[in-house]
């Protein structure tokens, strides 16, 4: 017969798997905890420095345009459209170097004024812009505008939230609205003003 010192042994044996799989899965399950930890740390660290870095700000930013930042706006416009084109001229310094520039202004424009705003920090929001032109000017973007392949639409932006008060709340009568590329152009038939409004997104 055995002693009894033997079958204690034979037990201890037998039971140690059962502690060394429990103490295993306690193990993991620890890692795994401390893992899902780290990852929470990083993910927190990396959205405060894109918070600092970047700006968060969900309200709105306005700021309004001078007559001479309109009639630049303007003008780079109407030389997108391609309803005017860049004058190039050439200036000489003092020492005979030739500068050779264009226009960033179109002749016989003239800007009243321009508002601009956005809503958050990636730069959506619209542009709104107010010039006159000269007469000249004015038949000469009428009769283009009506040669070209510029889109008249029905809608008009003049019930935007963020307009400004100068805006028109509504098309003149008579007025024609052409769209490109999220551009508005509004010629009015009975002033030689034109009105744009540009939508960033």
């Amino acid at each position: 017969m055995k002693p009894l010192s033997d079958f204690s042994d034979f037990d201890e044996v037998r039971i140690n798997p059962i502690f060394n799989l429990v103490r295993l899965v306690r193990t993991l399950l620890v890692g795994l905890l401390v893992g899902l930890f780290v990852v929470f740390l990083s993910l927190a660290a990396l959205w405060a420095v894109v918070f600092i870095v970047v700006g968060w700000d969900s309200g709105q930013r306005t700021r309004s345009f001078g007559a001479a930042e309109t009639k630049s706006a303007v003008s780079q416009i109407l030389f997108s459209w391609k309803l005017r084109e860049e004058e190039v001229y050439h200036e000489t310094t003092q020492n005979g170097h030739v500068i050779t520039q264009n226009t960033r202004a179109i002749p016989g424009l003239q800007g009243i004024r321009g508002f601009t705003e956005s809503s958050g920090w990636n730069g959506d929001g619209t542009d709104y812009y107010e010039a006159e032109l000269s007469p000249e000017l004015t038949n000469e973007l009428k009769t283009k505008l009506a040669r070209s392949t510029m889109k008249q639409v029905a809608y008009f932006p003049g019930g935007e939230k963020y307009a400004p008060d100068w805006w028109p709340k509504q098309l003149p009568p008579g007025a024609v609205c052409y769209e490109h590329n999220y551009v508005y152009l509004i010629l009015s038939p009975n002033s030689r003003k034109v009105w744009i409004f540009i939508f960033r997104s």
